[in-house]
């Protein structure tokens, strides 16, 4: 996975920055993605632990709708469907499909930058936390 991120980055910067490409790039390049990755891992464990988590739901609106659709499909591909997952936009799972949502449910709202949106994420969270 840190040859593939490290591949990705380095094209960015041969593309949108050719100028910054030295001789430590492509070295100084996958050190920084090894730390964000073993950050994620360390973040992911800290998550996923030791939890019964039976269904995880990805909600995200307009662009992050997309990165909903693709964390879901990829907890589908990584745990061999042994984990149900599925994806929303806020709007659409706030009327319905919110009834799932159970302490075995994982839910991981991708909150907009838009405003008016965020506080409609922000106050589905609120709604879905535990009292």
């Amino acid at each position: 996975m840190t040859s593939s991120i490290t591949t990705m980055m380095a094209s960015c910067l041969a593309v949108f920055a050719p100028e910054a490409i030295g001789s430590r790039t492509f070295r100084d390049v996958a050190d920084r993605c090894q730390t964000i990755l073993t950050s994620l891992g360390e973040f992911s464990e800290s998550v996923f632990g030791n939890e019964p988590w039976r269904r995880i739901v990805y909600l995200g609106s307009g662009g992050l709708q997309g990165a909903a659709r693709e964390s879901a499909l990829k907890v589908l591909e990584l745990t061999a469907g042994k984990l149900a997952a599925f994806y929303d936009s806020p709007t659409g799972f706030r009327h319905g499909p919110k009834s799932l949502v159970d302490n075995e449910t994982l839910v991981v709202v991708f909150v907009s930058s838009h405003p008016y949106t965020r506080q409609y994420d922000l106050d589905l969270l609120a709604e879905l936390r535990p009292r």
